[in-house]
């Protein structure tokens, strides 16, 4: 008897059967479901094991394909500094890409597909090839464009689970050009993409802490925010006339306006039209630094490390009032339009119809206190 003739299976009953199989098996169930079972049976497919979790982004209007992730949860466990964890999938994040982010998307492959020609993306720091494995689903549901879909890390343990979730997705290396690599001016050739994937991982921590810090979290510290810089100008060298780079990204601020934005990132660059949406509001920099680095774990530390992080933090907080959590659509003109100044456009703080939306104290904090325990944990072993 199948499941959907099977009236006798109350969804309590079928939870119960799912705890007991692998996440991929999980997967094959639920795949096999049809829509009226899924809503009878309540089938929640965000699963996790402890070891891994289990996402699922749903097909839309423009998409004909639902995607299928396994992750990290929250609270993997970094065992070693050269471990990186594979980041879960904010509700936040999937929002803003599908309702938000999906019109730069759909343009340009509309525009391709109307010229015949073929699409190039880039998605750097690929970790579970969330971003590449949405942007091929809409390529799943126009089978007429050419499409080169690269994507890129330095990790290996992120690589070989991009390439886990592609053939998860049906999708093979004939369509997915998985590269384990440092993202760099020699990476793609100039003006090349199409569209650009940027997620740039930031954690604020001091620079003695560096040594215990997983690579795919360091990035921002109190130095400066060297790091999303130099990957902005690497891909803004690779971006096509015509192009957009899609960026996700959290950061300390002094200030939120146009003119800070402008004259601190995106200002230099010429023929480009800086379009920027707000995940959430902005958070009071102290709140922040003291909810990622909560007494249980700074106790850890050392006396001379906890005075090296507490300075740290008081200087952070008066330099940047808040941090702030955005997502970026940078387009570049066409060929035949230059010598145009950077312009910005805001979009205000994002809202959701698809989608629960998420908040600081259920997604950001969460991550960057885990993270924080697994350095400072290495730290006093």
């Amino acid at each position: 008897m199948s499941l959907e003739q099977n009236t006798q299976l109350t969804p309590e009953r079928f939870q119960q059967n799912l705890a007991k199989l692998s996440l991929e098996q999980r997967f094959l169930v639920v795949e096999n479901l049809s829509e009226s079972e899924k809503q009878r049976l309540s089938v929640d497919v965000n699963y996790t094991d402890g070891t891994q979790t289990f996402v699922t982004i749903p097909a839309d209007n423009l998409r004909a394909k639902d995607i299928y992730i396994i992750t990290d949860p929250l609270d993997y466990n970094e065992s070693k500094a050269d471990e990186a964890r594979l980041l879960p999938v904010w509700r936040s994040e999937q929002a803003v890409y599908q309702e938000w982010g999906q019109q730069f998307i759909y343009k340009i492959i509309k525009e391709k597909l109307e010229l015949g020609e073929k699409l190039t993306t880039v998605d750097v720091g690929c970790g579970s090839g969330i971003s590449s494995l949405w942007l091929q689903s809409f390529c799943h549901n126009n089978p007429d464009l050419q499409v080169r879909n690269v994507v890129i890390d330095l990790s290996p343990r992120a690589v070989l689970a991009t390439d886990k979730n592609a053939r998860l997705n049906g999708w093979n290396d004939n369509q997915i050009e998985i590269l384990l690599a440092k993202y760099s001016l020699d990476s793609m050739a100039p003006q090349s993409s199409d569209i650009i994937f940027l997620a740039p991982p930031y954690n604020p921590r001091p620079s003695i802490f560096s040594d215990t810090l997983t690579p795919h979290a360091d990035g921002w510290n109190e130095e400066a925010d060297e790091n999303f810089i130099k990957q902005l100008e690497t891909s803004m060298y690779h971006l096509a006339p015509g192009g957009v780079i899609l960026i996700n990204q959290m950061l300390p601020i002094e200030r939120e306006t146009r003119e800070y934005w402008m004259n601190k990132y995106f200002g230099g660059y010429p023929d480009i039209l800086v379009n920027n949406i707000k995940v959430y509001a902005p958070i009071d920099s102290q709140e922040f630094l003291d909810e990622v680095y909560p007494d249980e774990i700074v106790k850890l530390l050392s006396q001379y490390e906890q005075k090296e992080l507490e300075q740290f933090k008081k200087r952070i907080s008066d330099k940047y009032s808040h941090f702030s959590y955005n997502i970026f659509a940078i387009e570049k003109y066409p060929a035949d339009i230059t010598g145009y100044p950077a312009t910005y456009k805001h979009y205000g703080e994002f809202t959701t119809t698809m989608f629960q939306k998420g908040s600081w104290q259920e997604d950001r904090i969460p991550l960057h206190r885990e993270i924080n325990r697994g350095m400072i944990k290495r730290r006093v072993k």
